[in-house]
């Protein structure tokens, strides 16, 4: 089977083949265009508008009544897509030590070797 680029590249060449034909196609058969409309006299200009009285001032908006307390889900935390040495471990991995268990340090603790 092709891979893509080869496809893409055949399709391509095959629409630079046609393309002056096609163009070459439509220039023979298509009909005579119209000639352009004479332009029409420009209108008189309309006398500028009376600038418009002030507005009145808006009413202070009403206060927004408090929004109903409703516990929205959590969002799901972001998993990594690969689960590396810098990744952070799920629930259910091994990686996790035990409840209680000390954290491990590069370093020995005193009397270990």
């Amino acid at each position: 089977m092709q891979n893509a680029s080869s496809y893409m590249n055949r399709l391509i060449g095959r629409h630079r083949i046609y393309e002056s034909i096609i163009l070459n196609f439509a220039d023979e058969h298509s009909p005579a265009p119209a000639p352009a409309p004479a332009p029409a006299p420009a209108p008189a200009p309309a006398p500028a508008p009376a600038p418009a009285p002030a507005p009145a001032p808006a009413p202070a908006p009403a206060p927004a009544p408090a929004p109903a307390p409703s516990p929205a889900p959590a969002p799901a935390p972001a998993r990594p897509q690969s689960r590396g040495l810098a990744a952070p471990a799920g629930s259910n991995s091994r990686l996790q030590a035990p409840a209680g268990a000390p954290s491990p340090s590069p370093e020995p603790r005193e009397g270990e070797n």
